[in-house]
């Protein structure tokens, strides 16, 4: 099977709201072809 290379990827991604670390060192990648979804703790 051959790897393609992903259609988007983020790496070491970080987020604060006033202070506060949502996120800390958050990876990701996105193959074509593939569906992919991201859900929130209220479901958004």
């Amino acid at each position: 099977m051959t790897t393609r290379a992903p259609l988007l990827a983020a790496r070491g991604v970080s987020k604060a709201f006033f202070g506060n670390p949502v996120l800390r060192d958050v990876s990701i990648a996105l193959q074509p072809g593939r569906v992919h979804a991201l859900l929130g703790e209220n479901g958004a």
